[in-house]
């Protein structure tokens, strides 16, 4: 199955208008995860697709029926006016999903105006932007790659403002649906992970050993902390989203407080997620497994899920600067 078929797919069976409904998207890209980390990559990264409810209709126009967008929150451009009314775009945007198969950019950008710079989203067609070769060690299916772009011309209406509060049925910012389905991904990613960890463990023994690994104490008690570790961090995360307004038109936009703990809790499940399947690979031998172990291959996934850029550690120094009160970019909430 194509890329674009598979997403496609995804769309299809998680609902209309994920970007609009957290819980729903949280929970279909968990379910994703699970099954095929990359396709979950995929619909999270559709998730931006919600920028488009803030767009001018004859913009929204220009996008037909089927055609794939994807994209960056990372604000990887700069954005600059020229002497008309339109801007120039540079920059660079790491690891964009199915970007040889989207007919739709949204790219994350600062814009000058001659004041502070200002996060938006820009709207790009496909075409006008370098493609990489193929990059990074895992979520093959997604199709990752570099994008470039150096003084592309940008109508001043492909600018949207998407980071901040979204005024109509959207309770959050494309950027923290993002973040809603990342670590959905990630989570059940390592659900699958610690379960066929576990089924290992009851059937084999170690490299020198007798007893099987479900056997050896020390190793169920690693076990355990882990897998109520994970449980713990995935309540809380259904518990903030539980706190959010209900999904519906005429909402209003989610206040900060409750964006931050979200957030907060979101980074929190989706590091707790990535050593779970650390723990997982480790205690199954590691490097020492041959090429093609499916082990293996959740262990490449979730390196590559650790290094996205709402989880760095520059996001976990905003939200928590964000917790004690201090002003945030909207970028990170």
């Amino acid at each position: 199955m194509t890329t674009r078929a598979a997403l496609a797919e995804a769309l299809r069976e998680a609902g209309p208008d994920l970007s609009f409904r957290p819980r729903a998207l949280f929970r279909a890209a968990e379910s994703l995860g699970h099954a095929d980390a990359s396709l979950g990559l995929l619909l999270a990264t559709g998730g931006l697709a919600g920028a488009l409810h803030s767009a001018p209709p004859e913009v929204r126009a220009r996008i037909a029926e089927g055609d794939l967008l994807t994209g960056s929150a990372h604000p990887g451009g700069q954005l600059r006016r020229t002497g008309g009314e339109g801007y120039v775009l540079s920059g660079c945007w790491v690891a964009v999903p199915a970007a040889t198969s989207a007919d739709w950019f949204a790219l994350g950008a600062e814009r000058d105006d001659g004041g502070p710079p200002e996060p938006v989203l820009v709207l790009l067609p496909a075409g006008v932007a370098g493609v990489s070769p193929r990059t990074g060690t895992g979520l093959d299916g997604a199709d990752a790659r570099h994008l470039a772009a150096r003084d592309v011309a940008v109508p001043a209406e492909h600018v949207l403002p998407a980071f901040g509060p979204v005024p109509g049925p959207a309770p959050l910012p494309p950027v923290v649906a993002v973040r809603c389905a990342v670590t959905g991904v990630a989570l059940g990613l390592a659900r699958r992970a610690l379960s066929e960890f576990a089924e290992t463990a009851r059937q084999r023994s170690r490299l020198g050993e007798v007893t099987r690994m479900s056997e050896q104490p020390v190793l169920r008690t690693e076990l355990n902390r882990v897998v109520l570790s994970f449980r713990a961090a995935r309540r809380l995360v259904l518990t903030e989203l539980e706190g959010l307004p209900p999904d519906g038109d005429g909402q209003e936009a989610v206040p900060v407080a409750l964006r931050t703990g979200l957030a907060a809790a979101l980074l929190h499940a989706h590091g707790v997620a990535i050593d779970a399947v650390r723990f997982a690979f480790g205690k199954s031998g590691g490097s020492s497994l041959y090429s093609g172990h499916s082990m293996e291959g959740h262990w490449r996934d979730a390196e590559e899920l650790a290094c996205h850029h709402l989880f760095s550690e520059r996001a976990e120094r905003e939200i928590a600067s964000a917790q004690f009160g201090d002003h945030v970019s909207p970028v990170w909430l």
